[in-house]
């Protein structure tokens, strides 16, 4: 995605053994989710100015959506965008990620 929208850097991708090999393993509506503890764990380890969380599941996890506006409450250090289904990543919400990221640091 990354040299798609212009970014040049060697991005990481988050993976656990909780996970299927695919990364899914069907929709579960349980308070765990792997890709929520990688994240948390990825950000502690590595922290960073700013990050997109980019997952067709996040409006169904709300587990995921409390701890972003917990600890993310300020909109400066993430952005999370939950892409429909059948359509998946638009036009509209890459134009909204360039934004953000080209936006105000800190």
């Amino acid at each position: 995605l990354a040299p798609a929208i212009g970014l040049k850097n060697d991005w990481r991708a988050l993976t656990s053994e909780n996970c299927a090999p695919t990364g899914y393993i069907g929709f579960q509506n349980t308070s765990y989710w792997w890709k929520l503890e990688a994240i948390e764990k990825d950000l502690a380890d590595s922290p960073v100015d700013k990050f997109v969380w980019i997952d067709d599941e996040l409006s169904r996890r709300q587990g995921a959506q409390d701890w972003f506006a917990e600890v993310h409450a300020d909109g400066k250090t993430g952005l999370l965008v939950s892409t429909n289904d059948s359509t998946g990543l638009t036009p509209d919400d890459l134009c909204g990620i360039i934004d953000y990221i080209n936006g105000p640091q800190g």
